[in-house]
């Protein structure tokens, strides 16, 4: 029996953006192998920065892309205020 995990993640934009600093797009877009870390973490950033769900999926190498995908529908913005 094959079992998938669903999963929803709440970021606020401090986290984004400090994810952004240690992940950067760029940086580990350019690797032609990723660890399951590095690969999770820049799709969940791409994610985050609202992507488009096929600019999100081309995040994805080519050798994870049978393991993750990502379900952009589920993807909700929520303004609040600061206390």
């Amino acid at each position: 029996m094959l079992r998938t995990v669903t999963i929803a993640l709440k970021l606020d934009m401090e986290f984004v953006k400090l994810l952004n600093l240690s992940v950067g797009l760029g940086r580990l877009r350019e690797k032609d192998e990723l660890t399951p870390i590095d690969q999770l973490a820049l799709t969940v950033l791409a994610e985050a920065r609202g992507g488009l769900e096929e600019e999100v999926h081309a995040t994805i190498l080519p050798a994870w892309r049978p393991h993750i995908e990502v379900v952009s529908r589920l993807r909700q913005v929520e303004e609040c205020n600061a206390s």
